[in-house]
């Protein structure tokens, strides 16, 4: 840890995992009375230490850098991992629900989204008001605030914007009407929403959050492998990491209520597939343009 600039004490070393944020080591004995020694078996651990050291830099709540570790591949407590998700879930609930009025906290919550999905862009503030009343109805599905989803004139609204969020020429190149963004709302509700995800990691078994996991990080490896392929790898590796977690946490619950629905694991384990098959084509034949072409293909497709 010295090495890599990262100091640690002992002291603080004892108090990381008896937090979990560092697996429990083991202890023998060197005989003939000279004592015992403490020591991990998992190389691995040293990286965890180090992974442990930078996201309690960035985040001062233990459960949240735990949560990051084993959302980075690193053997955390499920419990941990659970009690994680409650806080977190928890604290977004209050943020909104317990605020003096709920509803103007969600409209200024709104309006920032959209400045957000547009920020590049300099619009008319007709178009960014139309951005956020589009916007507010899912976020009051997201947040529980409102079980009764509004979808009058939502498809006119989208018309509206649709062209300008994704900055396109066309007047409408993806059109949906009221009945699809009802749809589309209804599986936010069921699969997505803070309410479903916390009643994903209540009810999800050991296995389907690692599974949920496992998928996380099969996608996120090609993220970053396309990264490691281009001049700027090193100046991405802390974006793709910090992009990874913000991808990550709010997915595993997501994909443990996704993958429960038959058709829907199907799709995505032929997509996931798929996108490693082109990849892995494109790598082999020295083409890098090809692998780049290929991946953004099939990610086109399912966007």
């Amino acid at each position: 840890m010295a090495a890599s600039g990262r100091p640690l004490t002992g002291r603080a070393a004892r108090d990381w995992w008896s937090r979990g944020l560092l697996p429990r080591p083991h202890r023998r004995g060197l005989g003939q009375g000279r004592g015992t020694e403490t020591y991990w078996p998992d190389r691995r651990v040293a990286a965890q230490a180090e992974a442990a050291y930078d996201f309690l830099a960035m985040h001062a709540r233990t459960y949240s850098a735990a949560l990051h570790l084993w959302l980075s591949g690193f053997p955390v407590e499920l419990a941990l991992v659970r009690g994680a998700y409650h806080r977190m879930i928890g604290r977004h609930y209050r943020s909104i629900q317990h605020s003096d009025d709920p509803d103007d906290r969600l409209g200024a919550l709104a309006a920032r989204v959209s400045r957000h999905m547009v920020k590049t862009q300099r619009l008319p503030s007709a178009i960014r008001d139309d951005l956020t009343d589009l916007v507010l109805p899912f976020l009051e599905t997201f947040f529980s605030i409102n079980w009764v989803f509004e979808e009058e004139g939502l498809s006119e609204l989208w018309a509206r914007v649709e062209p300008h969020v994704w900055n396109t020429k066309a007047s409408a190149t993806l059109a949906l009407g009221d009945h699809q963004l009802e749809i589309a709302a209804g599986y936010l509700r069921r699969m997505g929403s803070l309410a479903a995800q916390r009643d994903a990691i209540r009810s999800a078994t050991d296995y389907e959050l690692i599974r949920a996991r496992r998928l996380v990080l099969f996608v996120l490896g090609h993220v970053r492998r396309m990264a490691e392929l281009t001049s700027q790898s090193d100046a991405l590796a802390v974006p793709c990491r910090n992009f990874s977690i913000a991808v990550g946490r709010p997915a595993v619950p997501i994909l443990v209520m996704v993958l429960r629905e038959d058709w829907l694991r199907r799709r995505i384990t032929a997509f996931l597939l798929e996108m490693a098959v082109k990849f892995r084509q494109g790598l082999r034949s020295g083409d890098f343009a090809k692998a780049l072409a290929s991946y953004q293909s099939t990610h086109a497709v399912t966007h």
